[in-house]
């Protein structure tokens, strides 16, 4: 494993997390996350703004959407 592909995997478990926690898992994808990679090559919080592509772009409702708080 090469040091992009280790930086790609920390990146990549962070985004599932973050989608986790907002309950968009399920639209994970590998294409889509390697291209948004190239999209957020320079933000600051680069896993941060590559979930929000992940929700904008999908047409899914979070799973917690029914749950009342």
């Amino acid at each position: 494993m090469t040091t992009t592909d280790s930086k790609n995997t920390n990146l990549s478990e962070r985004v599932k997390d973050l989608l986790f926690i907002k309950g968009y898992d399920k639209v994970f994808n590998w294409d889509d996350f390697n291209y948004y990679i190239r999209m957020t090559a320079k933000a600051i919080h680069r896993a941060e703004a590559i979930a929000n592509l992940f929700i904008e772009e999908s047409n899914e409702i979070s799973d917690y959407a029914e749950y009342e708080f």
